[in-house]
């Protein structure tokens, strides 16, 4: 018996192997991969390589799945129930959990090698300030407000003291400056690089907030997901591929952030520059507006919570 459960998990670990290594061939061929049919509408420059990894580990976890279910399949029918049968009492096998375990650690290295160009890309290789379309990004309980630099190239700071409910809901230091939506306004076929921030209310009467949580930004058509941490702000950036339609695309939170959790969703709109200049009431190309620049984060006050508001609706 412990032979033939030996020779099964062989048998699912050569074929997982087998199967693995066809697929990242498949997807090293120098041709993009299709995209899955169940997957929505792919938009970004590096959807692609996500694309490929997704296809492949679907591809494993479906060969371990087909694996696990057959032999408790085979279990369930060798070793039912019939007459005069006794059953045999088994510490198990020790050869067996060893090299379950060895296969279980080889596919997660070897995804671990598979993904990690597609890792360093999209996480490590950030387009310069100075070639990018900027934006920040502020989370908050429960809505998403898209801060543009406005005509001087430059973030206003934001500070809790400075928020106004209504006027000045991020506590910019001069909110004329920068341009806030509450929509995300991107250019097609050019690199664009977020700064995401993650901000908890705050009462300006009481000059009191709450303390941030993590949030989660993610786009399933940018193929584009990371998690938005207090006091952290992170880049991330992505570019929307040329032949891409002008068309509205859904941003939501995927972390668990509250009881209103599943309200915080906002519109991505691609558009042209000539639409962009509209949009926003600024030529984002022009000197002085471009290149535009992050601020350099400034030391937070004592007590500072990070806290602040933003306003609903464009």
């Amino acid at each position: 018996m412990k032979k033939t459960l030996l020779s099964l998990a062989t048998v699912v670990t050569a074929s997982l192997f087998g199967s693995s290594l066809f697929a990242q061939a498949a997807a090293s061929d120098g041709t993009p991969a299709e995209k899955p049919p169940f997957m929505p509408e792919l938009i970004s420059s590096y959807g692609d390589q996500i694309d490929d990894l997704f296809q492949l580990i679907l591809i494993m976890t479906t060969v371990v799945a087909v694996g696990v279910l057959g032999l408790m399949i085979y279990s369930l029918v060798v070793f039912r129930h019939s007459e005069g049968r006794r059953a045999k009492f088994t510490h198990g096998s020790n050869k067996l959990e060893i090299a379950w375990t060895l296969a279980t650690a080889g596919i997660l290295i070897f995804i671990a090698v598979v993904q990690k160009d597609a890792w360093d890309h999209i996480k490590k290789d950030l387009p310069p300030e100075n070639e990018a379309f900027l934006v920040r990004v502020f989370a908050e309980r429960f809505g998403w407000s898209f801060v543009y630099p406005g005509p001087d190239g430059t973030f206003e700071t934001n500070k809790d003291e400075d928020i106004f409910p209504g006027d000045n809901d991020l506590g910019l230091a001069d909110p004329e400056k920068d341009v806030i939506r509450q929509t995300l306004y991107v250019p097609r076929d050019r690199p664009v690089l977020m700064e995401l921030v993650s901000k908890g209310k705050y009462d300006p009467n009481t000059q009191t907030g709450e303390v941030p949580v993590i949030h989660s930004f993610f786009s399933p058509h940018l193929r584009l997901k990371q998690d938005v941490v207090p006091y952290m702000p992170i880049k991330v950036w992505f570019k929307v591929l040329p032949e891409t339609d002008a068309n509205s695309y859904e941003i939501v939170c995927a972390e668990l952030c509250g009881e209103g959790h599943y309200l915080m969703n906002a519109r991505m709109e691609i558009l042209g520059d000539a639409e962009l200049k509209t949009t926003l009431g600024y030529d984002w190309l022009a000197t002085g507006a471009f290149p535009a620049r992050f601020r350099e984060p400034e030391p937070a006050a004592a007590g500072a919570s990070g806290a602040g508001s933003a306003k609903h609706g464009d």
